[in-house]
């Protein structure tokens, strides 16, 4: 009881009414505000629902659409429901929107395309990597070969080793850079012996 209605309830006394109709009006006096609480916790709960979710209004909705003929908050265009939330059905070009998970995959493989955007590129079978830079390749080493017309790399400034052409001049990767994601797509940051002591961009193997 705080100190407001500690004193309403004194002067009730001195005034002469009774014990019961004090009690009485100090109940009811915890009940409203209870409910007025409660009140705020249901209005607040009312936001943020899902894609399926009943509503009256667009703030109902965590999409912040509610469709007023069915009552149910909706996703908005280019977006489909899915896992209680709303995800995009807009894919790169070369790739189609998979019915059962809802992403954009590469239709040659079923996986997901290297990289995100217009960039997006489906690896072919056989390039298992996606790299920094959005290029497909194809991974060697430990008893993994390259196929003819091409070697493994030296260990890209990453770690990991790829198929690279063979044979290739210094004169042909010219470009120097610390990491594959300043490289070309199509290419990879490495090692190599050139006599300058730097890294440089290599180009990757297609054929697989």
């Amino acid at each position: 009881m705080d100190g407001t209605h500690f004193d309403d309830w004194t002067r009730m006394l001195a005034a002469g009414t009774s014990r019961r109709r004090v009690l009485k009006g100090l109940l009811g006096g915890a009940g409203a505000g209870a409910l007025s609480h409660l009140g705020l916790r249901r209005a607040g709960a009312s936001h943020g629902r899902p894609p399926g979710a009943t509503c009256l209004q667009n703030e109902h909705c965590a999409s912040g659409l509610c469709d007023l003929q069915t009552r149910r908050c909706t996703c908005p265009g280019s977006t489909t429901a899915r896992g209680g939330q709303c995800v995009s059905t807009a894919c790169p070009a070369g790739t189609t929107l998979s019915g059962s998970t809802c992403q954009c995959v590469c239709p040659a493989t079923g996986q997901p395309p290297c990289g995100t955007g217009a960039t997006a590129t489906c690896c072919a079978a056989g390039q298992d990597a996606c790299l920094l830079n959005q290029s497909c390749a194809e991974t060697c080493g430990a008893g993994h070969g390259c196929p003819a017309g091409c070697r493994c790399s030296y260990p890209s400034v990453e770690g990991p080793t790829h198929c690279i052409p063979h044979p290739l001049t210094c004169e042909q990767i010219p470009q120097a850079c610390t990491s594959t994601a300043e490289c070309p797509q199509g290419q990879h940051c490495q090692e190599v012996v050139c006599g300058d002591g730097l890294n440089r961009c290599v180009p990757l193997c297609t054929t697989v």
